[in-house]
Order: structure tokens, then sequence, then C-alpha cells
């Protein structure tokens, strides 16, 4: 577990949360933990998925694609937050 910044922006309706520059969305807030999805999760069946429970921010599996263009206009908010990775969150992307 280590320090490391994350960053935050707004979506259409909640807002996403970045890592690795890849982007979550919010999927299930619950009363201490908040569990984010890949923003590609329907298009690629990207099963990456992230936790956020304080300043504490747990990553799970890999992503199976690239990373996604972002947009150089949004305001990105950093976070100092102690990242815990459970598996790799870049993979290898096949073109």
């Amino acid at each position: 577990m280590a320090d490391e910044t994350i960053y935050f922006c707004e979506g259409r309706k909640y807002p996403k949360l970045l890592i690795d520059n890849y982007q979550f969305q919010i999927h299930r807030r619950e009363e201490k933990k908040t569990r984010w999805r890949c923003v590609n999760c329907n298009k690629t069946k990207c099963t990456a998925r992230a936790f956020t429970f304080g300043k504490t921010v747990s990553v799970h599996d890999t992503h199976n694609h690239g990373f996604p263009k972002i947009d150089s206009n949004i305001v990105l908010v950093p976070q100092l937050v102690k990242l815990i990775r459970k598996h790799n969150t870049v993979q290898e992307h096949q073109h």
C-alpha cells in the first residue's frame, strides 16, 4: 500500500475517478464505501473495479483495453490516497 495521487473530474451526473489514466464511474454507493467500475465496462466487458473508503482506494482486476482519450479541457482534482492494487491495473492491449 503506497501513497499515490488519484484524480476526480466531473461526469454528466456524478464525478469520475481517474487512476493510471483510466476512468471509473460510480457503480454503487454504500454507507462507508463507493464501488466504481471502468467506464468501458459495457463496451469492452472490462472487469476493472475500484473501491473508495475514506482516503483509501483499492483497485481490482486489469483493464482489457488501451487508454481512453481524456478531454484536455477537463478539470482534474488531485487527491493523495493510500492505493491498494489487487492486480495489475494495466493489461497489454492487443491491436
